[in-house]
């Protein structure tokens, strides 16, 4: 019993690493477009005069898009290691 627990440890850590750096550079990124959208917005409402929320619901609609990768084009899924 005790290599089938050793064995499952070793599964587990090797996995733990490989997402995390991954899911750091999604969540850094998504930061980076929602701040960028976010001054693009209100830009653009300072030059139309429209209301100052609209750089803030550009900036939540492109983190969405862009840090969660609905479609999978930006961010690549790795294929599972035997």
């Amino acid at each position: 019993m005790g290599a089938m627990a050793g064995d499952h440890l070793a599964m587990v850590g090797s996995l733990g690493r490989g997402h995390s750096s991954g899911m750091k550079k999604r969540a850094l990124s998504a930061l980076l477009w929602f701040y960028s959208f976010w001054c693009v917005g209100a830009m653009i409402a300072f030059a139309f005069g429209l209301t100052p929320a609209l750089g803030l619901i550009l900036g939540t609609a492109a983190a969405a898009i862009f840090g969660g990768d609905p479609r999978g084009i930006i961010w690549t899924r790795n294929p599972e290691r035997t």
